[in-house]
């Protein structure tokens, strides 16, 4: 039987970055004439619906940990978000050493940029560009756990400092051929009622989607691992 609780424990808790507003409501983003904007601060995302959130997921989807996983967590991140900088600091290690790395757990990113991050949209472009290069993740983690420092300069350094190829990458990160994927993922982050980040859905795997309770912001890892260990019955 599919969970059916949003987890949301502490209403009015400072625990992720968006618009304290109903799932129904769009939260800004940083692409023009994307959605309908709403005011958004980094603040408090309090929401709560019935169901379950079900995610689309494909072989192209930049993905962490074995396929075969019986659970998977996809992420909705902003890059500059500081409650996803604090997440993975705090959090994600944990959850890679004892799920991702034992090959319990597929985990699957989004992007998910907040307008008033004005370095969120470069960020998710430059982890897709030094994808190219076989640096997604590294590229990536390395933004979110330094995101309070994000430049366009420091972006460059962690490209130059991950040894790519720099010239492909300053094209490719100056170019907007990913904006029409980041811009997918955040309407469908919308679709789904995220409002802020770090959002997760997390459930059990499929080979086309993944459909389960939805997880709102900087949790301890205590949490995540209850959770998971639920959709696996206990396990």
């Amino acid at each position: 039987m599919p969970l059916r609780t949003l987890l949301v424990p502490l209403l009015f808790a400072s625990v992720a970055c968006g618009a304290g507003a109903p799932p129904t409501v769009a939260a800004r983003v940083t692409m023009p004439a994307l959605l309908p904007a709403v005011v958004a601060t980094d603040a408090l995302v309090a929401a709560s619906r019935e169901d379950d959130a079900a995610v689309p997921i494909s072989p192209g989807n930049p993905s962490w940990g074995s396929r075969t996983a019986l659970v998977t967590i996809v992420e909705f991140s902003d890059l500059q978000c500081p409650f996803c900088r604090q997440y993975i600091t705090s959090t994600f290690g944990d959850i890679k050493k004892n799920w991702i790395d034992t090959g319990r757990l597929r985990y699957i990113s989004r992007d998910f940029p907040l307008d008033f991050h004005p370095e969120a949209l470069p960020a998710a472009r430059a982890a897709r560009c030094a994808g190219e290069q076989g640096k997604f993740w590294e590229m990536r983690l390395g933004l979110m756990r330094n995101a309070n420092l994000l430049t366009a300069d420091y972006i460059a350094r962690t490209a130059s400092d991950m040894t790519l190829d720099t010239k492909a990458f300053t094209s490719c990160a100056a170019s907007t051929k990913y904006d029409a994927e980041i811009q997918s993922e955040t309407r469908e982050g919308l679709a789904l009622g995220v409002v802020g980040t770090p959002s997760f859905v997390m459930g059990r795997t499929t080979a086309t989607s993944v459909e389960g309770p939805m997880l709102v912001g900087a949790q301890p890892y205590a949490l995540f691992d209850a959770k998971l260990k639920e959709l696996l019955g206990g396990k």
